[in-house]
């Protein structure tokens, strides 16, 4: 999604992070294809305790360390090097874990306030904004058209 794109009324918006999505469940972390992530085993041990209390739940999130570019987030991943783990909002809000931060959402009224949202998320030093519309439809806003890849 362009800057210049609309984003509707009652969406949630939260900034975009420039890292590696991971989803976590009692099971382990693992990545968008669904293959276990390696390397994190310590933020596994940590979340333990969220699972054991919250049975059948999973979070989704991204390894992500803010400030650092995304080619240094991605070498640490490949390197089994631990990492923040970011969990977007709209899920129910995980128990308190070292390791792991919440992403906040807002639900913006309108196109102004969206925009408002983002330019602030773009001095902050993320990537863009993730709009979530009120039929759950996702959408990204970042100022350069970019591809996903595989990790």
């Amino acid at each position: 999604m362009q800057a210049s794109q609309r984003v509707e009324q009652k969406s949630i918006v939260s900034p975009k992070l420039d890292g590696v999505f991971a989803r976590a469940t009692a099971d382990g972390i693992f990545s968008k294809g669904g293959k276990r992530i390696t390397g994190q085993e310590k933020l596994e041990r940590r979340l333990k305790l969220h699972f054991k209390l919250r049975p059948g739940s999973e979070l989704r999130g991204e390894l992500y360390r803010h400030g650092a570019p995304f080619e240094k987030t991605l070498s640490d991943y490949k390197a089994k090097k631990a990492l923040p783990y970011h969990v977007f909002p709209g899920q129910k809000r995980p128990l308190p874990v070292l390791g792991v931060k919440r992403v906040k959402g807002k639900k913006v009224a309108d196109q102004s306030a969206a925009d408002r949202h983002y330019q602030k998320a773009l001095r902050s030093g993320y990537e863009g904004q993730v709009a979530r519309a009120p039929d759950g439809s996702l959408t990204k806003r970042k100022p350069r058209a970019d591809q996903e890849y595989t990790v």
